[in-house]
């Protein structure tokens, strides 16, 4: 008996009632981010939390004026709600956990904050958690994975429960690739703290259907939905030419080499994924010198360009995408998950499986691209490298171990597999499966690898977060004091938005003009010096806004003791960088004061924008 994919996705939500916790397992492409415009149409209080920024804004794209956002980007025509005070929101999940354990984003840098505001912005909603487990990923860094992810999923998975017992919410937990040890905690921690009821809904192949099956012993309840019985026009459409379709590349030739391949064979959309933005940046550099994509527009896109730059280059990309030109989008993990965009061609440096299946889910994903490739007869392409480059990038950010699992897996799974040769230079191509859990697919290599994870984390989690709730009166302490409580219960150290320091590029003498560039404590630890001081003269200085009633706004910029920035710099809870920036804004605020005269005290007003940067951002590649 068939079903149709709208009634898998109402179910979701009409029997949230009754299983207050549930997971729905579905391929890429499949429709689950339509959850939000579902939950508008039924008029459930909604947040749709993403793990990046970058991602928000496409998702905002569909919503426009249906929805309201709260995330570090700026994005044109829509409503961006930084007290997450609308009836729907779209939001990522750092600036949710912002909000519920700290102070709304419009607050953070005043003495006292709108608590009464957080917590009702919060109260009662039904949250969407998209891809969570791809916090628990390497980012661009390339000091290797931060350990703050893994404790921001720990935080999550016990955050949900504790929204469910406290603040009447509802969780969805929406996901493609998610190892089933993720699954298994974040279910057991709603089951053990939440005490409420569970539901997972698997819709895939055999392979991913047998793979979830060991969650039954959990005593949730268990629904299996094979693909072939989905019903619908579109999803047996674009399934079809999938497995007819689609090809598999596994090569060590250079990317450029490649993307002259595919250029010369007629794709037009190439997307091109690096693990580090070095290895981003390099290879956007040569393709650009050797003059490969000539006629083609190419788009670089990463977390260290500044924030307005790359907010520029993705708009750059939608109107290109949307016009229809031959493009190639070059990117790190920024577009791991969430862009529903589809390409011709996706080229992938060698990374964890399920990484891989999430880049890989880029193509195909309605039935327009279907009829697209079909008239202009092309083979959507999807390229594994495996060249020393790609290897060594992979290994700077995720573990020795998950790298030799994945190329492994992907050998021994095309070794019995019978191979083509397409194209002018002869690429070896296999048909494998990356989206729907049929033989062959690399679903199978996913079933093979364990992920270690340790429960105690998210017990010691939810108790701090009742502990917090006992702490929350209307009037509580100053921020400061607040956060020094949030310190001492370990949150920080999960909460990436006090790990992120603002570096500004001066676009004019005066630094009117500006961008600014978020970047790690611990990144800056290591790089500081290559990037705000001057030869031989280690002068640190930091850039605050100043606007009065009388004299309008302008910048300051003034030198930061040494002491004072090495302290920032030492501190993992970013607790003292949040003390630095209010004293320095206290005593810039006060200095002007003075000068303007006693009486407009309290009418001045003084922002923290970023250290300066001297030198080592580059306006096209940005810090590399």
């Amino acid at each position: 008996m068939g079903v149709r994919r709208e009634h898998i996705l109402r179910g979701v939500i009409e029997e949230l009632p009754s299983y207050p916790v549930t997971v729905l397992i579905a391929p890429t492409g499949f429709g689950k981010t339509s959850l939000t415009t579902l939950m508008v149409e039924y008029g459930v209080r909604s947040l749709h939390l993403l793990p990046l920024r970058a991602l928000v804004s496409d998702v905002m794209s569909k919503l426009r004026d249906k929805a309201c956002y709260q995330a570090g980007v700026g994005i044109k025509n829509v409503v961006k709600d930084p007290y997450m005070l609308c009836h729907h929101m779209v939001a990522t999940y750092d600036s949710t956990l912002l909000e519920a354990l700290v102070a709304p984003v419009a607050d953070i840098g005043k003495h006292r904050s709108h608590w009464d505001i957080a917590s009702l912005a919060l109260y009662g909603r039904t949250l969407l958690m998209d891809e969570v487990h791809l916090l628990a990923k390497a980012d661009e860094g390339e000091k290797g994975v931060d350990e703050s992810s893994r404790g921001l999923l720990y935080l999550i998975s016990a955050f949900a429960p504790f929204m469910v017992k406290y603040y009447g919410s509802k969780v969805i937990y929406a996901t493609a690739s998610i190892p089933i040890e993720y699954v298994s905690l974040l279910l057991k921690v709603s089951m053990d703290f939440a005490n409420v009821q569970c539901r997972v809904i698997v819709v895939g192949g055999s392979v991913i259907l047998d793979y979830y099956d060991k969650l039954a012993e959990l005593n949730c309840k268990l629904v299996r939905i094979p693909i072939d019985q989905v019903e619908d026009e579109d999803v047996r459409g674009i399934r079809d030419a999938y497995r007819s379709r689609v090809l598999t590349a596994i090569t060590d030739r250079k990317v450029e080499d490649i993307v002259a391949s595919l250029i010369h064979e007629g794709y037009e959309r190439i997307l091109i994924v690096a693990n580090t933005v070095r290895r981003a940046v390099d290879i956007y550099k040569n393709l650009r010198d050797r003059g490969v994509a000539d006629g083609y527009k190419m788009v670089l896109v990463h977390g260290r360009l500044g924030n307005r730059t790359r907010e520029e280059r993705f708009e750059d990309f939608l109107n290109l995408y949307n016009a229809r030109r031959p493009l190639i989008l070059i990117s790190t993990q920024v577009v791991e998950a969430g862009l529903d965009k589809s390409f011709d061609a996706v080229i992938s440096d060698i990374a964890p499986i399920e990484s891989l299946i999430q880049r890989f889910g880029r193509i195909l994903r309605r039935v327009e691209d279907v009829e697209d490739v079909v008239r202009r007869d092309i083979n959507p392409m999807l390229v594994v490298l495996f060249s020393e480059d790609s290897i060594k990038a992979a290994k700077q950010v995720y573990e020795d171990d998950q790298i030799g699992h994945a190329m492994m897996g992907i050998e021994d799974l095309v070794k019995g597999l019978k191979w083509e040769r397409v194209g002018g230079n002869g690429i070896n191509v296999y048909r494998v499966d990356w989206r729907y859990g049929e033989a062959p697919t690399a679903y199978s290599i996913l079933t093979s690898y364990r992920v270690h994870v340790d429960y105690r984390y998210p017990e010691t989690y939810f108790n701090n977060l009742e502990g917090l709730l006992r702490k929350l009166p209307i009037l509580r302490e100053s921020l400061g004091e607040w956060l020094e409580v949030i310190s001492s219960h370990g949150f920080t150290k999960a909460l990436r938005p006090f790990k992120l320091i603002p570096l500004l590029v001066c676009e004019s003498e005066d630094c009117k003009e500006h961008d600014v560039a978020d970047v790690s404590i611990s990144f800056l630890r290591s790089r500081f010096k290559e990037l705000l001081c001057l030869d031989g003269d280690c002068k640190v200085q930091a850039v605050t806004r100043v606007c009065s009633n009388e004299r309008g706004c302008w910048v300051v910029v003034r030198d930061v003791r040494p002491s004072y920035f090495y302290k920032v710099l030492r501190d993992e809870s970013g607790v003292d960088f949040y003390s630095f920036i209010k004293n320095l804004e206290g005593n810039v605020r006060r200095e002007i004061s003075r000068k303007v005269g006693e009486r407009v005290v309290e009418r001045v007003n003084a922002i923290f924008l970023g250290f300066k940067v001297v030198k080592g951002y580059d306006r096209e590649y940005g810090i590399v």
